[in-house]
């Protein structure tokens, strides 16, 4: 494979992808591991007609910002680990008001980023293996690299029990004779209690090894997948063998969840903590809830509502959420549907808590809230630039109460953000126009 020549640059600007900005013969140059305000060597990863994808080398003049990083590995896993915690906080506030300025004309309030640990605040990790120096080895992909490995013996991101749990399970795959490439990846979750529930994935049968993992007792289960080696998604296609119980419990704001390792849960559960507290004020005496997107049931169950009406299109989650609506006594109906298929229309005087993936409402639910506008929208994203693109719908029909912000993912550059927007008393003609030009 042929290198590219390096290039050496000044960075101006920070980019919401987490790579820091700057100019070489009239390309754009992103670069991991630099900063704005740093001239510096750049590797060039990718080179595009008018765009350089880089990796930082020497850097000549350092940020005042720039900390030495925890890790070896940190570009792979929490790039900004470069970054002081006050300074990453700024970038992060910054970004998402910016962003929503210019992009979307939307001028947000002045906010802050909550936020809490720095590290060992994970409760999900994914490693993948390779064959390392002492054998077979935990493993996270290099970023820029093309798919090749540095090998590591655990992340700071994740919680303690989950690093203890990997190198069990490698040191199992070890004595097993088990090489890299029979395995896929080893996804790990945990609770606050400190209990592990593991799920190997294997592009190949391999010897028995559950039977050894039931010795750990930390890892109160483990199930092992076969998932096709054609996808690099740890997909499963069969269940190989299992051992204990794969279900975790986890308590949130003194409520009670069960969910499995297949479920979506919250990877930072005292964040996860005061963004719900935040949204609970604005639910509180609500006489109907709809939560869309529901989970297992998070949210929905921790604010409180009078009636709440949960819809989750996942049969996994669907069953927690039910269980977990009875342990905690909530009234509530469950539909186990999409969100864009489950109604034709909330009422009107409902309070609507929307938390969805990466890619932001569906396109079909906006156009019914815009058709008949209840009267609140909690809106939780997880991608601010998706959540922008929605809010530049609502906001013929809806004007902003609340913006507040949450670091989910500290020494990382995600962030999210919690909107809440009121009905515009008259807006008939504006939802009209919005509905006829998104439909």
């Amino acid at each position: 494979m042929a290198q590219h020549p390096d290039v050496r640059v000044d960075l101006q600007r920070m980019e919401f992808t987490g790579q820091a900005r700057g100019k070489f013969e009239g390309k754009a140059v992103f670069v991991w591991g630099g900063l704005p305000g740093e001239t510096l060597t750049a590797r060039v990863s990718k080179r595009q007609r008018r765009s350089l994808s880089c990796v930082a080398g020497e850097i000549h003049v350092p940020s005042p910002h720039r900390i030495p990083p925890c890790e070896d590995h940190y570009l792979t896993c929490s790039p900004w680990q470069i970054l002081s915690e006050e300074q990453e906080l700024i970038f992060k506030a910054s970004l998402v008001t910016d962003l929503f300025a210019q992009r979307f004309k939307l001028e947000l309030p002045q906010f802050q980023v909550a936020s809490g640990q720095s590290f060992a605040y994970r409760n999900k990790l994914e490693f993948s293996f390779t064959e390392g120096t002492d054998g077979l080895s935990l493993a996270f992909f290099q970023r820029e690299s093309h798919r090749r490995k540095i090998e590591l013996d655990g992340c700071l991101l994740g919680s303690d029990a989950i690093n203890r749990a990997a190198r069990f399970v490698r040191d199992v795959l070890r004595a097993n004779q088990v090489a890299a490439g029979q395995l896929k990846s080893l996804v790990l979750r945990s609770n606050q209690a400190g209990h592990v529930a593991a799920a190997l994935y294997v592009t190949e049968a391999i010897a028995p090894v559950c039977d050894r993992i039931a010795d750990n007792p930390i890892i109160r289960g483990m199930r092992v997948f076969f998932s096709n080696p054609l996808s690099p998604a740890s997909i499963a296609s069969e269940l190989l063998e299992e051992t204990g119980d794969s279900v975790l419990e986890e308590q949130v704001l003194s409520r009670r969840f069960r969910y499995s390792d297949r479920s979506f849960f919250q990877v930072n559960i005292p964040m996860y903590e005061q963004a719900i507290l935040a949204i609970r004020q604005f639910v509180a005496d609500s006489e109907l809830v709809y939560d869309l997107y529901a989970g297992v049931g998070t949210i929905g169950i921790c604010c409180e509502g009078r009636h709440t009406v949960f819809i989750e299109s996942d049969e996994d989650s669907a069953r927690f959420l039910r269980e977990n609506c009875e342990r905690n006594g909530v009234q509530a109906d469950i539909a186990m549907m999409p969100a864009e298929k489950a109604f034709d229309a909330i009422p009107r005087d409902a309070c609507v808590i929307l938390d969805p993936p990466r890619a932001g409402i569906h396109p079909r639910v906006l156009k019914r809230l815009m058709a008949s506008p209840p009267q609140r929208l909690i809106y939780m994203s997880c991608n601010p630039q998706t959540q922008g693109q929605d809010l530049s719908i609502l906001q013929t029909a809806y004007r902003l109460v609340h913006f507040s912000a949450f670091n989910f993912f500290p020494r990382t550059p995600r962030v999210e953000t919690l909107a809440v927007l009121d009905r515009i008393a008259d807006a008939s003609a504006s939802r009209k126009e919005a509905t006829d030009g998104h439909g």
